[in-house]
């Protein structure tokens, strides 16, 4: 058994323990940190960005890479998903188009540079085509024999950013008046 001073020192030590903790618990406030996230969203949304403007520019249209960047921030604004305040000088576009009746080739290239305040980072689209006549073929349309030219068409889209690395897509082609067929990996015969 303990002596007096014993219990009065036990019992000092117990109510100086409950007296910290009720204080600790008192003084300890959970302050949560949220983190801007810097994912695959921004880049996916970049690069969808891109094609849409590549479609519309390769058939003839006339977007407007600003007009389509300022809406995009707009409706990121308005998610409040911490999308990078990009300008259109943060945006390079790249056309190359050489051709003939038998050969040509040409790639559209986006490059992004996206500027966050804690790092930058660049996200590439890149679209590139080569097509070479290999020959003639004839086809009987509503009783009539048309003569065709056959081309071998490569037709590739590459998306490059950090959060993936590289990724190949060889899109589907589709045309009511055309023949294709699909040979494999991006080739064509069209």
């Amino acid at each position: 058994m303990l002596s007096i001073r014993g219990q009065v020192l036990a019992l000092a030590v117990i109510i100086l323990s409950i007296i910290l903790a009720e204080l600790s618990i008192k003084t300890l406030v959970i302050r949560p940190v949220v983190v801007n996230y810097r994912g695959e969203l921004i880049s996916a949304e970049i690069i969808q960005l891109s094609r849409i403007y590549v479609a519309n520019r390769s058939r003839g249209g006339k977007a407007d890479m600003n007009y389509l960047l300022q809406r995009l921030l707009e409706y990121n604004r308005s998610l409040n998903l911490g999308f990078p305040n990009i300008t259109f000088d943060d945006v390079g576009i790249f056309f190359f188009l050489n051709t003939s009746d038998s050969y040509g080739k040409g790639a559209y290239v986006i490059v992004w540079n996206l500027r966050f305040r804690e790092f930058n980072y660049t996200v590439i689209f890149n679209v590139t085509w080569c097509f070479e006549k290999s020959g003639y073929y004839i086809k009987d349309r509503d009783g009539l024999q048309i003569i065709y030219v056959n081309y071998t068409l490569f037709y590739v889209h590459e998306y490059y950013a950090p959060q993936w690395g590289r990724i190949v897509i060889f899109p589907m082609i589709y045309s009511e008046s055309a023949d294709i067929l699909l040979k494999g990996d991006g080739i064509w015969f069209v």
